[in-house]
């Protein structure tokens, strides 16, 4: 999840240096390349000016699964970040508009849960997007 973030900021970034420098040639902007994102466990602090940067580079859905009971993530990212007082994603609602939220603390109770629980939380964000339509 971190990794794919890491791409959407980036993206974000190419995607203003884009809109500065447009020229009528260039034929395909940067947000126009992403259609859906799902994060599951994000270890990453919440910063909501880039969660809405990231969100215009994502045409379709942005999921942001997380987990309250995730303590090895909320923890262990903590202590390397050491900065106890920020928020993870991965343990929390963000509060962004356009960002779909899933909770999946029933069915992930700590970090290492995710890679035994992807096809269950799957069904779950395929779910959500079928009750919307």
């Amino acid at each position: 999840a971190r990794v794919i973030y890491k791409c959407l900021k980036e993206m974000a970034r190419k995607q203003k240096e884009w809109l500065y420098n447009y020229k009528k040639e260039d034929t395909r902007e940067p947000a126009s390349i992403i259609e859906d994102v799902v994060l599951m466990g994000l270890p990453n602090h919440f910063n909501g000016d880039t969660w809405a940067e990231i969100r215009h580079v994502v045409a379709g859905r942005l999921v942001n699964c997380f987990s309250r009971k995730d303590f090895v993530l909320n923890f262990m990212f903590q202590m390397k970040k050491i900065s106890m007082m920020r928020s993870v994603c991965g343990t929390m609602y963000v509060d962004v508009d356009g960002v779909e939220n899933i909770d999946v603390t029933e069915i992930v109770q700590s970090h290492e849960d995710y890679c035994h629980r992807i096809s269950d939380i799957l069904r779950l964000v395929e779910k959500r997007r079928s009750s919307k339509i």
